[in-house]
C-alpha cells in the first residue's frame, strides 16, 4: 500500500476539481475513494500469494505494473465518463489488465470476487468496511498525505481476515515455511542412516548404516507387495454387459483401473530387486536406482515409481500404506463387483470416473451425456452402514474439506474448527440430472486431487489437479466461500 501511494504525485491526485461532478458524487472525491480502492486490491492480491494454493491455485507474476495501467484507466473513464462505470471497471481491470495473467478458472472466479469488494458503489460511503473487524476501511477524501497517514497506521501484520481467510490461513502459512525449510535442511544433509532401532544409545546397538536401512525397506516393501489383479480373480458381477450388449460404463473404468495399478505393482516389484541386486554388488547402480536409495532414507516416492503412478504428496509411509489401501479398494471390486460406496481417494484417475457414472445413466436412461450434469446430496449414513448403492448415480466417501466443513446439524457448510483446517466430508450422493442447474442457496465447491491444487492447464481450460465441481448447501454467500479458499480434496498430504 505504502509502495503504490509513494509513486502517485500531488498532481495526480487531485487532478478533478469539486466542481465536477461523477453523478451524485465530486469526481475528485470519487477518484480518492476508488484509487484506494484499487490500491487496497493490488495489495490483497499480491498478498494472498504467501498462503500458496489457499490465495491462488497458480502464483502468478502481478507486479506494479498491473497497478499503474489500472489507475490510468480509472483516469481515462473519470475524464470520459459522467457517472462511475462499474462493469467496465470491472472488466478492464478484472478480466484484462490482471486477469490476463490469468490462467486457472478458479483462481479467475476468485480475483473478480476480491476485485467486487472493493471497487463498488458501497465505497463512496464514509462508514464502508472492507472487512468484518472494521479495521481496513477507506479513509475520508482528503490530501495525499492524510491517505499516506491512514496506510502506516495499519498494523504491520496482515491478519487473515483482511483477505476474507479463516485464521487457520496463518497455521497453514507456517507450517510451509517450516516444511520449505525442513526440506531443505534435508536436501544438503549427506548420507546418514536414520538410527532407528539399532542405533547406538542406552541400549548399546550398533549404529544403522545407510545401506543397512534401505536394505531394510526394501525387503519391507517386497514382503508386503500385492499381486497384480487379474482378470481371472473376477466375480459374476465385475465385468458384465448391457441388455444392449454394450460394455457396463463402469466395468470399463475397473479395466482402465486394473491396467494402470498393474503397471504401477509391476515397476515397483521390478525397481525393488534390482536395488537389491545393486547392494549385494551384482548390478551397477544405476542414476535411477541411486535416486531410488537416496529417495528412501529422505521419506520421498522414488521416481521410478512416482512417474507410473497417481497424483499423490505424502511421504513414502504415508504413500505406500494408502497405496496398499488403494490396491485393496480395487481387489474387492474385482472380487466382489460394484461396491455400494466408491472410495474417491482410491482411484487413479476420479474424472474418468465421474464419466463412467454419467456413461452409466446416460445408456439406461437414453439421455445424451452432454446434457448430464451433477445434483448432490450429503448423506448422513456412515459408510460402513450403507449396503447398497443407490438405483441411479454413485454414493462416494473419503472427500475431505479444505477452509470449511460440513454442519451436518444444520445441513450447510460451516467454518472450520481452530486448528483444523482439514475435515472429513460424510457420504455424498452423486446423482445425474439431465439439463440440470444450481438453485439459490448453494456453493460450487471445487474438487482437486491433492492439497496443491494447481495442475496443467489443458487446451480446454481445465486442470489437470481439478475433478469437478460439488454443490454444497450454504446460509452465506458464494463471495464469502471463494475468498475463505474453500474447496475438496480427494487425498492429504500426510
Amino acid at each position: 500500500m505504502v509502495r503504490c501511494f509513494s509513486e502517485i504525485t500531488e498532481e495526480e491526485f487531485e487532478f478533478f476539481g469539486e466542481e465536477q461532478r461523477m453523478g451524485k458524487h465530486s469526481k475528485r472525491t470519487a477518484f480518492k475513494k476508488l484509487l484506494y480502492g484499487l490500491c487496497f486490491f493490488h495489495s490483497v492480491v499480491l498478498e494472498r500469494k504467501k498462503f500458496g494454493p489457499l490465495g491462488w491455485n497458480v502464483r502468478y507474476e502481478w507486479n506494479d505494473t498491473d497497478f499503474h495501467v489500472s489507475k490510468q484507466w480509472l483516469r481515462l473513464f473519470f475524464e470520459e465518463q459522467d457517472v462511475i462505470p462499474w462493469e467496465s471497471l470491472e472488466y478492464i481491470i478484472g478480466q484484462i489488465n490482471y486477469g490476463g495473467r490469468v490462467t486457472d478458472p478458479q483462481d479467475r472466479g476468485i480475483l473478480q470476487t476480491i476485485l467486487r469488494a472493493y471497487l463498488r458503489p458501497d465505497i463512496m460511503k464514509n462508514d464502508f468496511k472492507f472487512s468484518s473487524s472494521g479495521n481496513y476501511y477507506a479513509p475520508p477524501a482528503g490530501s495525499l498525505s492524510s491517505f499516506m497517514e491512514h496506510i502506516q497506521q495499519m498494523s504491520l501484520v496482515d491478519e487473515p481476515e483482511v483477505f476474507g481467510m479463516h485464521t487457520n490461513a496463518n497455521l497453514r502459512y507456517q507450517l510451509q515455511v517450516s516444511q520449505y525449510l525442513l526440506s531443505t535442511v534435508v536436501s544438503t544433509q549427506p548420507r546418514i542412516g536414520s538410527g532407528g532401532g539399532g542405533s547406538t544409545g542406552a541400549e548399546g546397538g550398533a549404529a544403522t548404516t545407510p545401506e543397512e536401512e534401505v536394505k531394510r525397506k526394501c525387503e519391507e516393501f517386497e514382503a508386503s507387495l500385492p499381486e497384480v489383479l487379474l482378470r481371472e480373480e473376477a466375480g459374476p458381477k465385475s465385468f458384465t454387459t448391457l441388455e444392449s450388449g454394450l460394455p457396463n460404463s463402469m466395468s470399463t473404468v475397473l479395466a482402465h483401473e486394473m491396467v494402470k495399478y498393474n503397471k504401477l505393482i509391476t515397476a515397483m516389484r521390478k525397481s525393488i530387486h534390482d536395488l537389491q541386486k545393486a547392494l549385494r554388488g551384482l548390478t551397477l547402480l544405476s542414476a535411477d536406482l541411486d535416486a531410488m536409495y537416496e529417495s528412501f532414507l529422505t521419506d520421498q516416492v522414488p521416481r521410478l515409481w512416482s512417474a507410473v503412478g497417481y497424483t499423490s504428496l505424502k511421504p513414502l509411509g504415508s504413500w505406500y500404506r494408502d497405496f496398499l489401501q488403494r490396491v485393496q479398494f480395487i481387489r474387492t471390486w474385482v472380487q466382489n463387483g460394484e461396491p455400494a460406496c466408491f472410495w474417491i481417494g482410491g482411484f487413479f484417475n476420479p474424472s474418468a470416473f465421474m464419466t463412467g457414472v454419467f456413461q452409466a445413466f446416460s445408456r439406461a436412461e437414453g439421455v445424451s451425456v452432454d446434457k448430464l450434469g451433477f445434483s448432490f446430496q450429503v448423506m448422513d449414513e456412515e459408510v460402513a452402514r450403507i449396503e447398497a448403492g443407490p438405483e441411479r448415480g454413485c454414493y462416494v466417501y473419503g472427500i475431505f474439506t479444505d477452509s470449511w466443513r460440513w454442519d451436518g446439524t444444520r445441513g450447510v457448510m460451516a467454518d472450520s474448527l481452530p486448528g483444523e483446517p482439514y475435515a472429513s466430508l460424510p457420504v455424498v450422493h452423486f446423482l445425474p440430472e439431465p439439463h440440470h442447474k444450481m438453485g439459490p442457496g448453494w456453493h460450487c465447491v471445487p474438487l482437486y486431487r491433492t492439497v496443491v491444487r494447481a495442475g496443467v492447464i489443458s487446451s480446454l481450460g481445465a486442470s489437470s489437479n481439478y475433478v469437478l465441481s460439488i454443490e454444497v448447501p450454504t446460509d452465506k454467500e458464494s463471495d464469502y466461500w471463494q475468498l475463505m479458499g474453500a474447496a475438496c480434496v480427494c487425498a492429504l498430504a500426510i
